[in-house]
């Protein structure tokens, strides 16, 4: 059974604040390693093996992805298929945070490395209360000692 605590309640505050209460949001490319995780997903053996399963799907593409440079919404979809888009918010000095997609984006970092220059299509999120969001989530990650 699932181990879930305060900081899984905490997340889950944190998203349901984002999605109820946004400005606006759109699908925009980001680079990579622009990314950052709202959670560790190295923590938990099903997070750390679905990872793996996935980056070992990709791998077989690469040369392919490669020539692209940047990964669309539909590729995502075709070589990473999940219920949801990926999803982040702006965070500060051009970064970003995903609270959707962490485990994809984990496998997408095991295949591609910064000089590979890959973009990825992600639904980004303008949350109303930006500054406030932004401090509940920084101090999320530092909890799970990201930060």
């Amino acid at each position: 059974f699932l181990q879930l605590g305060y900081k899984d309640a905490f997340m889950a505050q944190i998203v349901m604040e984002i999605l109820q209460n946004n400005i606006k949001h759109d699908f925009e490319y980001c680079k990579l390693y622009k990314l950052d995780p709202i959670h560790p997903v190295d923590n938990r053996e099903n997070a750390m093996q679905a990872t793996k399963d996935r980056a070992e799907k990709l791998k077989p593409h690469k040369s392919l992805l490669l020539k692209k440079r940047k990964l669309s919404k539909e590729d995502l979809a075709k070589y990473l298929p999940s219920a949801t888009y990926m999803r982040a918010v702006p965070m500060q000095d051009n970064r970003y945070v995903t609270f959707e997609g962490n485990g994809r984006i984990a496998a997408l970092k095991q295949v591609f490395s910064t000089e590979d220059k890959i973009e990825i299509e992600l639904e980004i999120f303008q949350p109303k209360h930006k500054r406030r969001i932004q401090k509940k989530i920084n101090k999320l990650r530092a909890m799970h000692g990201l930060e």
